[in-house]
């Protein structure tokens, strides 16, 4: 693969490398303990957390559609990815559950329909390698001497087939509406990072950004609607996307508040690093229920129960360089 992904890394010292992503700076900003269990003790549920594996695997399927252009190929990646993270979900979209893998293999064929045709088509380097998946890392600031690396993955960039220009596509899936999730678009720190690093790692200047959203719902197939709704998807009101653009001023005080906010980050880093502290503060109650409640409920509830966490957790750190490494074909 020889897509200009990254900024040279020394991968000899990439331990005294820091890292930070979207999903870090996130985090933190919801609840400092979350991000402390998450992404400081590197802890993952024993227990298969479904929304995040299905989302994954439907992002694996579309990922798959958008570099070979086909329907059967992007279903055997979704139902592969399932199977890689040991998911257990049901397999008939008439249970209960609504992650079902029926219903993945159905969102993924209406997807491909819902945007057949569409003015777009994918983005190619210069050895014909699709735009999809990049993964990237860029340097913004230093800390104590260490460089701290802006890390991420972008899940598409397509050209356009009317002006020929650079559009960068992030897909979300969701069970709240489609419309709801749409609004979401701005202001959004993660769209910024994208069209900054387009700009600085592909050398693309993006005329703009989607947000292309799946919604996940509950519907039970139904005899009248056409054949779509007999696999329980609205072909209409199931999928939709949003524009949005970013100026140099966004980029800007994006940076102003991504800056910021490591800074802090890592002071309290440094604080637990040194035993001044054992913990970071939480936001309860207010982080601990949103989206169908925090992993690390049982924990913050049992004040860090050493035979809690034993049990019910594995710890699986996040190793940004090896996904950034460019494999020798």
């Amino acid at each position: 693969m020889t897509l200009p992904q990254i900024v040279p890394i020394d991968h000899a010292v990439k331990e005294d490398v820091l890292f930070i992503d979207f999903s870090t700076y996130s985090t933190y900003s919801m609840c400092k303990e979350k991000d402390r269990l998450a992404h400081i003790l590197h802890l993952r549920p024993v227990i298969e957390e479904k929304p995040l594996s299905y989302g994954h695997a439907i992002h694996a399927g579309i990922a798959e559609l958008r570099r070979k252009g086909d329907i059967d190929a992007a279903v055997q990646a979704y139902v592969q990815d399932l199977i890689d993270a040991g998911s257990s979900l049901p397999i008939s979209i008439e249970d209960d559950e609504r992650r079902s893998v029926e219903r993945g293999e159905a969102l993924i064929r209406a997807y491909a329909q819902r945007w057949h045709g569409e003015p777009y088509e994918v983005y190619r380097g210069s050895d014909g390698e699709p735009y999809c998946e990049i993964g990237f890392a860029m340097y913004f600031m230093d800390w104590h001497g260490r460089p701290v690396m802006l890390a991420g993955r972008m899940d598409w960039i397509a050209r356009s087939t009317i002006d020929q220009r650079a559009y960068q596509f992030d897909l979300k899936t969701t069970t709240s509406n489609v419309p709801q999730q749409l609004k979401q678009v701005r202001p959004n720190h993660q769209f910024t990072i994208y069209t900054l690093a387009a700009k600085t790692i592909l050398s693309l200047d993006l005329a703009g950004s989607y947000m292309d959203v799946v919604y996940i719902s509950d519907r039970k197939p139904a005899v009248k609607g056409g054949p779509w709704m007999q696999l329980g998807v609205d072909i209409d009101k199931d999928f939709g996307r949003q524009p949005t653009h970013r100026s140099a001023t966004d980029i800007d005080e994006m940076m102003f508040d991504l800056i910021e906010t490591t800074r802090e980050r890592l002071t309290w880093q440094d604080r637990l690093e040194s035993g001044e502290i054992s913990r970071w503060p939480r936001n309860a109650p207010g982080a601990c229920f949103q989206y169908g409640g925090c992993r690390y409920l049982d924990i913050c509830s049992t004040n860090c129960n050493p035979n809690i966490i034993a049990t019910n957790y594995v710890i699986k750190p996040w190793l940004p360089w090896q996904e950034l490494v460019k494999k020798e074909v």
